[in-house]
């Protein structure tokens, strides 16, 4: 299984940013957010669902990924996608572990993600995606952050997913 990330650490050793590796997926797995497992599992376009392989794939197909963890947990997998060439628009995606239903850790990553976001969607015109309507933590996450939710809404699966996006601030040199 072949694993690329991006490393990067926060000065507060207790929290940060490392490359995803192979037990961090499998704590995902084993600790994944009920809300996070519906959505990717909604998302899934196998036939049969396996939730291992479409982080990989994910992880594998991005310009950007990570586990961000707090302590000894692991509290997401992130990505941003390689950018489309014509529209340099990539997706941003993520897979958070109930450690987030705790109050400190979920403000600790809203902060951190805006720093992420500063630092690596920087090079990118614009970040998108779609989230599942009924996902309510990942909606207010988002909006926290500042993306836009636009419409319509698409439909996978019979379920409604709401399009969201940030138009990046490019940085002058």
């Amino acid at each position: 299984m072949c694993l690329t990330a991006t490393k990067t650490q926060a000065a507060d050793t207790s929290s940060g940013l490392r490359g995803v590796t192979a037990a961090d997926v499998d704590f995902v797995l084993q600790h994944v957010r009920s809300a996070d497992f519906v959505e990717w599992q909604l998302m899934c376009p196998a036939p049969t669902f396996d939730l291992r392989s479409m982080i990989i794939e994910s992880v594998n197909g991005s310009a950007f990924s990570a586990s961000a963890y707090y302590g000894d947990q692991i509290v997401v997998i992130l990505g941003i996608t390689q950018p489309q060439p014509e529209s340099n628009t990539a997706k941003i995606w993520a897979i958070g572990t109930t450690a987030l239903e705790r109050p400190e850790v979920y403000m600790r990553w809203v902060k951190a993600s805006i720093q992420i976001i500063e630092t690596f969607g920087k090079q990118f015109e614009r970040l998108e995606n779609v989230v599942h309507e009924k996902n309510k933590k990942a909606i207010r996450y988002l909006r926290h952050l500042d993306f836009e939710f636009t419409e319509p809404a698409v439909t996978i699966k019979n379920e409604v997913f709401l399009p969201f996006h940030k138009t990046a601030v490019k940085v002058q040199a």
